[in-house]
């Protein structure tokens, strides 16, 4: 990979943290304000899960790019 590769790939996960956390968030808030139901807590587990996916692969990238000397 590249380092501009890299870098590239870091601000794409970096964006996709910040949808996720969005997302997160909103329907912290819907499921407070409606009440929780099992469809609903399944579809915020499953925006965690892709949350914590991809604060993970944003990790192992910055590591990437610092061990290389690139970040």
């Amino acid at each position: 990979m590249t380092r501009l590769a890299g870098m590239a790939l870091v601000r794409w996960l970096e964006r996709q943290v910040e949808t996720a956390r969005e997302t997160r968030d909103l329907y912290l808030v819907a499921l407070t304000q409606q009440g929780w139901t099992s469809q609903g807590q399944q579809m915020l587990d499953g925006v965690s899960d892709n949350l914590a996916y991809f604060e993970r692969e944003l990790g192992e990238a910055r590591l990437c790019l610092q061990l290389k000397n690139w970040g």
